[in-house]
């Protein structure tokens, strides 16, 4: 399992097929190319994906750290392409058990699932993707995967300009009053226009 440490979860590699096909598209848009959903990955990719993965969980680096690693891994060599594909599939294809991580590393994930917008390392829909699941789990307070809503909001909020109608959507919630004060004013500010 590639995932942090803790993970509930042993991924299935099979998975629904309408899923996978979606993702199959999503990574193609992110030029991730000759390595689709199912294609199995090395294991060496795996290895230094999870080393990295454990790094952020127990401390040895920090999420933005690793996000300068995925940064330059996106236009690296094909090796290093492959385990920035490794990593990005394992945090979109897990995000359904998110629920079941403990909440120190729900709170790492959320970190890196915002720095991940915040970096512009994914676009079009893999980027609708992921607002979609932010805005999905701050629709659970009071709760884990609303703690993990709110990491992830406040990595990216400087991206949040960029996102009128999402601001509105988030100031629209019934416990928007539950953000911190810093989130709610900047949702605030620019579903007003004032940025």
């Amino acid at each position: 399992n590639v995932w942090g440490p803790g993970s509930p979860t042993g991924s299935d590699s099979k998975g629904n097929p309408q899923m996978i096909n979606q993702m199959n598209q999503l990574l193609l848009m992110q030029g991730i190319q000759g390595d689709t959903w199912t294609d199995p990955i090395s294991k060496e990719a795996e290895e230094q994906a999870n080393q990295y993965f454990q790094a952020v969980y127990h401390g040895n680096m920090n999420v933005d750290q690793l996000l300068t690693v995925l940064k330059q891994f996106r236009s690296a060599s094909k090796r290093e392409r492959e385990v920035y594909a490794c990593m990005l599939k394992y945090i979109f294809k897990e995000y359904k058990f998110f629920p079941q991580f403990p909440e120190k590393y729900l709170q790492i994930t959320g970190q890196l699932f915002g720095g991940i917008i915040d970096q512009g390392l994914v676009s079009y829909m893999m980027l609708g993707v992921a607002l979609r699941n932010v805005l999905e789990s701050l629709r659970k307070a009071p709760g884990k995967m609303f703690l993990f809503g709110v990491a992830a909001l406040d990595k990216f909020k400087g991206k949040l300009k960029d996102y009128p109608q999402y601001c509105t959507a988030i100031a629209n919630l019934p416990h928007f009053q539950q953000l911190p004060l810093v989130l709610q004013q900047v949702c605030k500010c620019i579903q007003i226009g004032v940025t």
